[in-house]
């Protein structure tokens, strides 16, 4: 009887280091993963423990605590940090200069662009009003945080004095009028998904706004209904509250600003086709509105609502002309000059 026995084959050399290779990879990859999930992990512990100092600071001033009102004072590499970065510190008194240090607690960071750390330009101090809480100034205030591995998060503060984490896409912003507004988040940063709204009606299209600190707008046929659906409608003048440096906060919330040219060019740039992606149902979930606009025939008429969008930039290009951005029902995404006066849509992008 003859029996013939299999022999098992042996791995090439060539089969064995490819093995190798795609167990590395899938080792790097789970590592990645790891890694990024411990980085968002101090990112969103850190925003967490601003939140907590800065309502630390309010419960103080409601409840009275040491007969004082508290506030909070943010800080970039200053000698007044226990640490070589940036801090806030919490203090009793509404000035920063005349507290008693005794009481002084500090929270404090990473050295900039190590760790996580306070985003630039935003050296300045706050506090709540004795017996209610709320933010003296009655102004939103946004604590700005980044990491030097790309993350950036933020924390709000209320009018109210409430705090919390700002997490773009899930938390709402805030206008001056307590007005609360979708947020989306592109391409790594975090764009209002609805028209600002902000401000008093005109009284018709033949009104103007003026330079009266009353912020004014157009409500597309004078109707305040049409701007709870498409928001208001105004002059370049109007909502850069009457200055004209390019990415300015203008009328936008606190811890926003109005996007430059450069910036809505960059946005649709993301997109072969940004008129669809941008509009409503586009993968986007920027939700552009076909708002149409305010113009100067006959001395002010509304046009184009339900067929065009007009947005806006905070770019001037000349003295009397600025960029704006505009949709046809289309495609497309274009940009061109338009006088000041137009009244068109704005839309806020935050500052981080």
């Amino acid at each position: 009887m003859i029996f013939f026995c299999k022999q098992q084959r042996a791995f090439t050399l060539v089969e064995v280091l490819l093995i190798v290779a795609v167990f590395l990879i899938i080792l790097a990859g789970a590592f990645t993963v790891l890694n990024s999930r411990v980085f968002e992990d101090d990112i969103d512990a850190k925003a967490r423990e601003v939140a907590d100092i800065v309502s630390r600071a309010q419960n103080y001033s409601r409840s009275g605590y040491m007969g004082d009102v508290w506030g909070i004072k943010v800080l970039s590499q200053s000698d007044d940090c226990s640490s070589d970065g940036d801090c806030l510190i919490l203090f009793k008194g509404n000035f920063y200069d005349d507290r008693d240090s005794a009481f002084d607690r500090q929270l404090n960071f990473g050295e900039r662009n190590s760790g996580v750390y306070l985003a630039d330009n935003q050296e300045r101090e706050f506090y709540f009003t004795f017996g209610s809480g709320w933010l003296s100034s009655g102004e939103e205030e946004d604590i700005a945080l980044e990491s030097n591995f790309g993350l950036k998060k933020s924390v709000r503060v209320l009018p109210s004095g409430l705090a919390y984490v700002f997490t773009c896409g899930q938390s709402k912003a805030y206008d001056s009028q307590g007005q609360a507004y979708n947020t989306v988040e592109i391409a790594d940063n975090c764009w209002l998904a609805e028209n600002l709204n902000s401000g008093q009606m005109l009284e018709s299209a033949i009104s103007n706004p003026s330079d009266n600190d009353i912020l004014e707008k157009w409500c597309y046929g004078n109707s305040e209904a049409n701007c709870d659906i498409y928001g208001g409608l105004y002059s370049w003048d109007e909502l850069m509250a009457y200055g004209t440096g390019e990415g300015a906060r203008g009328i936008c919330p606190a811890g926003w600003h109005l996007p430059t040219s450069a910036q809505w060019a960059a946005l649709a740039g993301l997109y072969a086709l940004p008129g669809n992606e941008l509009a409503i149902g586009g993968q986007s979930g920027f939700n552009l509105l076909l708002a149409g606009q305010r113009n100067t025939s006959g001395g002010g008429a509304f046009a184009d609502n339900g067929s065009k969008a007009f947005f806006w930039t905070s770019s001037q290009y000349d003295g009397s002309q600025a960029v704006y951005y505009y949709n046809e029902n289309d495609a497309n995404f274009n940009s061109a000059n338009l006088d000041k006066s137009y009244g068109l849509s704005v839309r806020c992008l935050k500052d981080y």
